[in-house]
């Protein structure tokens, strides 16, 4: 399994999932929406997620969904660095700043 990092802003998108899912639909479903959203994580780590390259940016900086979110994150090496994790109907592309 790769090293996995995450960056300010990744771990500021899971709080306010966390959050958001947690008014919205209760604590448990927050907590199991996040159990998801980890398994997810090991499965960037460990190369089992499908994912693709996200356009407009480097080779290797990929997104894969899980469930409604996008996990957007850069392979070097043996190591994993989750950039943002983004819902669904969120424009990429602005939220990494990218020339679309």
């Amino acid at each position: 399994m790769s090293n996995v990092h995450f960056t300010n802003a990744a771990r500021k998108d899971l709080r306010e999932i966390f959050t958001y899912t947690t008014r919205t639909w209760g604590i448990a479903q927050a907590r199991q929406y996040s159990e998801q959203l980890k398994q997810h994580t090991i499965a960037i780590g460990e190369f089992r997620a499908h994912s693709k390259p996200v356009l407009g940016s480097s080779a290797d900086v990929h997104q894969s969904h899980c469930r409604k979110h996008i996990f957007i994150f850069e392979r070097k090496g043996d190591t994993v660095l989750i950039i943002r994790i983004l819902h669904e109907a969120m424009d990429v592309p602005r939220h990494l700043k990218l020339d679309s």
